[in-house]
């Protein structure tokens, strides 16, 4: 018998204390948990950064006094925050057909948060609604 083997490389999922996640969805909504804002010290609004050439979008703390700050909106009862980030991604032509979910991020020397476009992955189906009750 041939057996084609392909190891699996992601590993186990992280527990929740130590996950750090970023998505992007459909509306131009960046969700950023508890353990990425905690790393960005929890700012009250940042900056959003385009690099053109690499595919990049930077998220940069910044002072909600700045005419460019976008404001981090709570998720009601979590350390999570929202980010809505129309204008910013119209702009620069990012679009996502269904929630999608940044990997290997990482916050550089600089204290940026980078979000690689070419590395990420599918996290809800196109055109997926949530229904309330």
């Amino acid at each position: 018998m041939i057996s084609h083997w392909e190891e699996f490389h992601s590993g186990p999922t992280e527990p929740l204390d130590k996950r750090i996640n970023v998505t992007l969805s459909p509306k131009n909504i960046f969700y950023l948990n508890g353990n990425i804002c905690d790393k960005l010290g929890n700012p009250e609004a940042v900056r959003l950064l385009f690099d053109k050439v690499n595919s990049f979008i930077g998220i940069d703390p910044a002072p909600a006094s700045l005419p460019n700050a976008f404001p981090l909106k709570s998720k009601l009862g979590t350390k999570s925050r929202v980010i809505i980030a129309t204008t910013f991604c119209k702009h620069y032509g990012i679009k996502v057909d269904s929630t999608t979910a940044f990997i290997n991020t990482e916050i550089d020397e600089n204290g940026i948060l980078r979000l690689d476009l070419k590395s990420t992955t599918r996290v809800s189906r196109p055109g997926a609604r949530r229904h309330s009750r």
